[in-house]
């Protein structure tokens, strides 16, 4: 009985004088891969072809807007495989959607150059992605994705945080990772 008070003791004491010195000098790797049946660059595609940003226009300040609404008009937008790529696209697609910028509700993406107003980017079929981990996008969901191109399917919006708009930019960014089936 002594034998196991004492190791038993012995362990406390260790586990103890590890979880005090587990705050100390302790830092954090992360690592990343994956696996697809196609690897390529993505191109990102408006009605307008190829761009790099998509630019909302210009509004009024004193245009009528709800506080916690979009405004404006909707732009769809689809990442696309580049021309060059020779992959098959016919079983979906793993996509993780992520942004540094402020993030509300998965979907509503804000950097700091105007508080009161963001993008709300979704999924065209509505799926909430932004910073939501890695979604699954199947072939048979045509609302959200091109099996025959291997296009992922988004739309964005211009929304207002505030009911009065306050002059200036607005804006946010997203990265994505796509992994093919």
């Amino acid at each position: 009985m002594k034998k196991h008070i004492i190791a038993l003791s012995l362990l406390t004491s260790l586990s103890s004088s590890s979880v005090l010195a587990a705050g100390q000098n302790v830092t954090e790797v992360q690592f990343n891969g994956l696996i697809s049946t196609a690897t390529c660059d993505f191109e990102i595609k408006t009605a307008n072809g190829v761009v790099n940003t998509i630019d909302f226009g210009v509004f009024d300040d004193s245009a009528p807007t709800t506080a916690s609404a979009v405004f404006g008009t909707e732009v769809p937008f689809s990442v696309v495989p580049e021309s060059s790529c020779s992959g098959t696209f016919t079983n979906g697609a793993e996509i993780k959607v992520t942004s540094a910028d402020t993030v509300i509700d998965n979907s509503i993406v804000t950097d700091g150059r105007n508080t009161s107003a963001g993008v709300q980017v979704k999924l065209a079929d509505g799926t909430k992605v932004v910073n939501a981990g890695y979604t699954d996008i199947l072939s048979t969901n045509t609302a959200a994705y091109t099996p025959s191109t291997g296009a992922i399917l988004f739309k964005a919006q211009p929304y207002a945080h505030l009911a009065t708009l306050t002059p200036g930019q607005f804006g946010g960014k997203i990265s994505l990772q796509v992994a093919y089936k």
